[in-house]
């Protein structure tokens, strides 16, 4: 299509502006050419409509004028329906006695289309450029009449659309009625479809106070909750709380699908900027994974990646998979891109690692399928995490090469987990410059950055880097940081993956301030002296202490 349109203009045309009209003209080159030569410049500014070919709005009403009357009507009838409809109800709405007769003429023409293959023929007009064509030959109230007449014809959610195109002006009781059909989509999650019911019902309001209100309820739909999931993205969680909570008590009202994600937003939110406990406490009447039914599904995903990102594997993956159980019924939770890199990345720690790999994958269609594709990056990175335990270093090298390849659109939220990947495939070459190098950025990260949710995963690396490459006063801190985070996350001192790891570090710091060998015997000693310190340990846990002493 670029290059179509670099011919027929002359001038470079940007990969924007070549989709924009390959979606208008649905590809077809005598569209495409007839708007360009009305129009050269067509498709380069963005804010414009694109508009139906002068030259094909002529063409079709010389068409419609050669036809005799009912099969005219019945072409434009299908127009206005714009969905394929069946033969007798486009007759009915064309006021036709004889629908099949008027079909035979009007075939003819090319201008519409036939199917006899179900229970009755059904008919649609050929395209949807054409279609716009034959609505622009009708007189403005020959199409509200027919647009009257065919809204009792479909069904409600489709018979909006007519109901408003016929409105002749102002209507509050059309108004009333698109506000109602709103929150019906609000409650059901519909966000898209209840914020058109009440842009149009702030059209047809009589009074501004009505339309206002209507305009503003549509925005607060919108912005509430998908601000909130752009600032997910970025990692703010200073302003997905500030836009959560002001949103809320307005939401609340309209929907209570639309108010959980509101709120969830909020638990994710204050996990980014006060902590995982803190979002954790905004979540802490949700019923447990056993209770939970559908309608629970958006809380129990973001409860079970704050779970897991607290150390608390069990329980998160418990949230998790009751989750994907409901998939199956067709419940979609409100971030299904956060669903799957999280599961994955808990069976990665717990040590299921062939099921941390088939969730990943899954982790990455789910990305292309919902169209989330910077949700992507999450699920590589985690996947190569399994690939440079397994010493499968090229393959960990090539997906991780993948994920940055994303550079500049990956989101925040999935920095920490490329970060880690990098560092356990310098980790597994045996080189602590580049472990530490990985994982660089992370440790100047700001507290409320995503850094801060992921520490479990990049902070023990960071420990083992500064210790192998002889930064004793900076392991030291690290590991009285890992102190601090194990008091909300015990992983770090129990049997475990993260905990073993934990203990390692502080006894080979430990060997290395006695001036002892390294070897497995002196490991040994000194990991169950750490071990038996943190388990009497009844306040705090004991390895920064013990280290420290």
């Amino acid at each position: 299509m670029g290059d179509l349109l670099r011919r027929a203009t002359g001038r470079p045309v940007s990969a924007g502006s070549a989709q924009r009209l390959w979606r208008h003209t649905m590809g077809n080159p005598m569209y495409l050419r007839m708007m360009v030569d009305e129009d050269p410049e067509v498709g380069g500014r963005q804010s414009d409509p694109l508009p139906v070919p002068a030259s094909l709005v002529f063409e079709v009403g010389q068409l419609l004028t050669a036809l005799s009357e009912p099969a005219r009507a019945l072409v434009e009838a299908a127009s206005v329906l714009e969905s394929p409809a069946p033969l007798p109800r486009v007759g009915l709405l064309a006021g036709v006695t004889d629908p099949y007769a008027a079909l035979e003429a009007a075939l003819a023409t090319g201008l519409i289309n036939w199917d006899s293959g179900g229970a009755s023929t059904s008919v649609a007009v050929t395209d949807q450029l054409c279609r716009k064509a034959v609505l622009e030959t009708l007189t403005p109230c020959r199409l509200c009449r027919l647009h009257a007449a065919a809204a009792p014809l479909v069904n409600r959610a489709q018979s909006w659309a007519h109901r408003v195109t016929a409105a002749k002006g102002p209507d509050n009781a059309l108004a009333e009625e698109l506000e109602q059909a709103a929150a019906e989509r609000l409650r059901d999650g519909d966000l898209q479809q209840a914020a058109t019911l009440l842009l149009w019902a702030s059209d047809l309001g009589e009074s501004q106070g009505t339309r206002e209100n209507n305009l503003l309820m549509a925005v607060r739909a919108m912005t509430g909750v998908w601000l909130g999931r752009l600032y997910a993205m970025l990692g703010r969680g200073d302003a997905m709380v500030e836009y959560s909570r002001t949103a809320m008590p307005h939401l609340a009202s309209l929907g209570t699908r639309l108010a959980r994600h509101a709120r969830g937003n909020l638990a994710l939110g204050r996990a980014y900027s006060d902590g995982v406990p803190s979002g954790l406490e905004e979540l802490e009447d949700v019923p447990t994974a056993a209770q939970a039914g559908p309608g629970d599904a958006d809380l129990l995903t973001c409860r079970g990646a704050l779970r897991i990102w607290s150390g608390h594997f069990r329980s998160g993956m418990d949230d998790l998979s009751k989750v994907l159980g409901f998939l199956s019924d067709g419940t979609v939770p409100a971030a299904p891109e956060l669903l799957h890199p999280a599961l994955s990345l808990a069976q990665y720690t717990v040590g299921d690692w062939d099921a941390a790999v088939r969730t990943a994958e899954a982790a990455l269609d789910v990305a292309m399928r919902a169209d989330t594709p910077w949700a992507a990056p999450i699920g590589q990175a985690t996947a190569s995490h399994v690939l440079a335990g397994r010493g499968q270093l090229e393959a960990a090298r090539h997906l991780l090469a993948q994920t940055e390849a994303w550079v500049g659109r990956i989101p925040a939220v999935a920095l920490p987990q490329l970060a880690v990947g990098r560092a356990l495939l310098a980790q597994a070459q045996r080189d602590p410059e580049q472990m530490l190098a990985a994982v660089e950025p992370l440790r100047h990260a700001s507290a409320e950055e995503p850094a801060a949710v992921s520490e479990l995963w990049w902070r023990p690396l960071e420990a083992e880097a500064l210790i192998n490459t002889g930064r004793r006063a900076e392991a030291r801190t690290a590991l009285k940081r890992l102190e601090e985070l194990a008091y909300s996350a015990p992983c770090l001192t129990t049997p475990g993956k993260l905990g073993s790891d934990v203990l390692g570090l502080a006894a080979r710091l430990v060997c290395d301030q006695l001036a002892l060998p390294w070897t497995r015997t002196s490991s040994v000693l000194v990991r169950r002296r750490v071990g038996h310190r943190a388990e009497r340990s009844e306040t705090r846990p004991a390895i920064g202490r013990w280290v420290s002493s």
